[in-house]
């Protein structure tokens, strides 16, 4: 426990230093999301009601999110092939799987972090959303957090493919065009068969949280539980596939290439 607070501080220490260090990239990231969320809600809402346009930016914002921790979980992996710096975490770490699990979550919060300054640029040039809003979407952080692991699972499923595979930037834009994709236009779909909540990644945290915030439900136990078996689900599938990959890049000299 105390090797994983380690590695969880030391990554989130470089994480924001990096951020800091490449700051014209990082506000340049925010600042988008946030003019293309504000123009959006001006050009596509226009003379619709407060709730719709509250609806409409939850909705990006969800999306914004889960689609961006993805590829950053990705990103945070891959990046590590390029530089050829791998194999060198991978010997010297305890479990190579936790470490990449810390980089994911780390990623992840750092995405979250980002986002919620995109919100909050987007609450002062939107005069229809209120203050109380933004402090509403502030209390739905900590479910992001429990529900972002299967996100984190699927990111490591695809980043480990670059221990055998060393160009997989076009695979992990189509499976996130697609997740995100079923996620935003195929929800009622989903939300309608009990089995894909269960199997489909962020699916049943997605509605939830839309729950959450439009309509002012509770969480109940059974949708916890259910995001809880959805993170299990893909923490395993990512560790399967990573221990599977391993091996592979290990036989065919992949791994040990840098």
């Amino acid at each position: 426990m105390m090797y994983f607070r380690g590695l969880l501080k030391a990554e989130f220490v470089k994480s924001i230093k990096l951020a800091f260090r490449y700051k014209f990239n990082t506000l340049f990231n925010i600042l988008f999301w946030a003019v293309l969320m504000v123009l959006l809600s001006h050009v596509l809402l226009r003379g619709k009601p407060e709730v719709k346009t509250w609806a409409f930016i939850c909705s990006f914002m969800i999306w914004l999110i889960a689609n961006n921790s993805f590829i950053s979980v990705v990103d945070s992996i891959v990046s590590e092939t390029v530089q050829g710096t791998i194999e060198q975490l991978y010997l010297n770490s305890r479990s190579f799987f936790t470490l990449l699990l810390v980089k994911g979550l780390v990623s992840s919060v750092i995405t979250i972090i980002q986002s919620v300054l995109t919100l909050f640029i987007c609450v002062l040039l939107v005069p229809s959303v209120q203050a109380g809003l933004f402090i509403q979407w502030l209390s739905v952080l900590p479910l992001f957090l429990i529900s972002i692991f299967s996100l984190i699972g699927l990111g490591i499923m695809c980043a480990s493919l670059a221990l055998k595979y060393k160009s997989i930037s076009s695979f992990y834009s189509m499976v996130s065009s697609i997740v995100f994709g079923i996620l935003t236009y195929g929800a009622v779909f989903i939300s309608s068969k009990t089995a894909l909540m269960l199997l489909f990644p962020f699916a049943e945290a997605n509605a939830a949280i839309q729950q959450l915030l439009l309509r002012g439900s509770s969480l109940t136990p059974n949708t916890l539980m259910v995001i809880l078996c959805n993170d299990g689900l893909y923490l395993l599938l990512g560790y399967l596939c990573l221990k599977f990959l391993i091996i592979k890049s290990k036989e065919s000299g992949s791994l040990s290439k840098f």
